[in-house]
């Protein structure tokens, strides 16, 4: 598992600089003060989805073909991209998060119930995209995956864009952390659960 670790983190640095790159650009824009929450979820999530970039250079070098005579086992093999996308994504989401909560301060608007809040949705909105689409990604191969993966970002943006224009609504201050809660650790579910779903369709799948 080591060694898969360390062949994803080589091909992120190569590849994933550019992403990286983005996501810190679209951090100074948060100051800008014009729709903050997009330059906080698009970073993290694009960077979230660079699993699927991987599974696509692995696809192109025949690695997953290649893979099969190695001793990893197909449970390790699924399960690195979903550690690796998850890692890239929280840290990116980690740094925005930082600049989003300075430039609240600077501002005199920081509450810490409505940041803690708008930060558990982000994590669920940038993590969304690899729960729907990584199960059809290793289920049926890039190429046959990647209406799902158009269909699932087109329907997150349009998603996203409705919920910047919707108010947050007053909740109690226990209610809010309770619902924070709720969302972290209903994200967690669904991210476990659409790990395992991609680990079976890809043991059934015909490389």
């Amino acid at each position: 598992m080591r060694g898969l670790l360390l062949k994803d983190i080589y091909m992120l640095m190569k590849y994933g600089k550019i992403f990286f790159i983005v996501a810190l650009l679209f951090s100074a824009l948060i100051f800008t003060g014009e729709n903050s929450a997009f330059y906080i979820v698009y970073p993290s999530f694009l960077c979230g989805m660079m699993s699927v970039t991987l599974i696509g250079y692995d696809e192109r070098e025949k690695w997953n073909i290649y893979s099969q005579t190695l001793p990893y086992s197909k449970t390790q093999l699924v399960s690195v991209k979903y550690v690796v996308g998850f890692a890239f994504q929280s840290i990116v989401l980690l740094i925005s998060s930082i600049t989003y909560a300075i430039h609240m301060i600077q501002n005199g608007t920081f509450i810490q119930e409505t940041y803690l809040l708008l930060i558990s949705a982000f994590f669920a909105v940038s993590s969304i995209g690899q729960i729907v689409i990584l199960p059809f990604i290793f289920g049926l191969g890039v190429e046959k995956g990647r209406i799902a993966y158009y269909v699932v970002i087109g329907s997150i943006f349009a998603l996203g864009a409705i919920l910047t224009e919707v108010p947050l609504p007053t909740w109690e201050l226990n209610n809010i952390y309770l619902i924070a809660g709720i969302i972290f650790v209903g994200t967690f579910v669904l991210y476990s659960i659409s790990w395992k779903i991609s680990v079976e369709l890809y043991k059934k799948r015909e490389l």
